[in-house]
């Protein structure tokens, strides 16, 4: 299939509701990092071990399917040194809700357990839509990936989940968000909301598994790829400042750890 990477977004007219990254040579080691996406990986061979935050470790093997919900941190590793090729899908989480919404009419989206799922006919056929996505025969793509992800949903969605709510942490993330192409002090972000800085990071640290400052990079990281995915015209450089890195290298080396290819060859 040629290169190494390959990255294809999912589009219906304008709208972009997901993408998928074809890893043809090899499983990379990521650093502790979330998606506001819904994300479905699948490998070939060996097994790769998967941290998620609050969770003992996982095992992926071929014929299984990972779950990452959306906001869900976790790590990723592989267990040797051979080559594993592997299978990334990301559906934006408000596609991801409506369907959802038509099966539970629910206003929130509802995380799927458990996170390795082991049925053998879903892997079957997260694998059959992967290749026809890399062999751009995409004209029915969506309703293949609508019904597929309604039978994932109807099996895994945990409906009976509650909710909960850290106001405090809740409004620092929107200060954050609001506020993540500027260059934040976290003590004064810290100072903002009346705490320590060594306080907020030990409240980010046990509700979301990152420090703040792990945090901050982790929200303009994904800022950055969806400023990529949004405006083809735009250079790196405004990208990168956009999302609020005001030096190159550290902003090629975060994207990098977190999606396994620099910023230029995705865009």
């Amino acid at each position: 299939m040629g290169s190494e990477v390959m990255v294809i977004e999912l589009k219906n007219k304008n709208r972009i509701y997901g993408e998928l990254k074809y890893n043809q040579e090899n499983f990379q080691n990521f650093s502790k990092h979330s998606h506001e996406t819904l994300n479905i990986v699948a490998i070939k061979k060996e097994q790769i071990a998967i941290e998620y935050h609050k969770q003992t470790i996982h095992y992926l093997k071929p014929k299984q399917l990972a779950i990452f919900n959306p906001k869900q941190v976790h790590l990723t590793s592989k267990q040797s040194h051979t080559a594993i090729p592997y299978y990334s899908l990301h559906l934006h989480s408000d596609w991801s809700l409506a369907l959802q919404n038509e099966l539970f009419e629910n206003s929130r989206f509802f995380p799927l357990t458990p996170n390795i799922i082991t049925d053998l006919n879903l892997s079957n056929t997260f694998l059959e839509i992967c290749s026809k996505i890399l062999n751009k025969n995409t004209s029915e793509i969506e309703k293949e990936l609508s019904d597929f992800a309604k039978k994932l949903f109807m099996q895994y969605a945990n409906r009976k989940i509650k909710f909960h709510h850290n106001h405090t942490l809740e409004k620092v993330e929107q200060y954050i968000l609001q506020n993540i192409d500027k260059n934040l002090n976290l003590k004064e972000i810290a100072k903002e909301f009346g705490y320590t800085s060594a306080h907020l990071n030990r409240l980010f640290k046990e509700e979301y598994g990152l420090t703040l400052h792990a945090f901050l990079i982790d929200k303009r990281i994904e800022k950055a790829k969806r400023l990529i995915s949004r405006n083809k015209k735009a250079t790196l450089t405004e990208i990168a400042y956009e999302a609020g890195f005001f030096d190159q290298s550290h902003f090629i080396r975060n994207f990098k750890r977190v999606y396994s290819l620099s910023p230029k060859k995705y865009k």
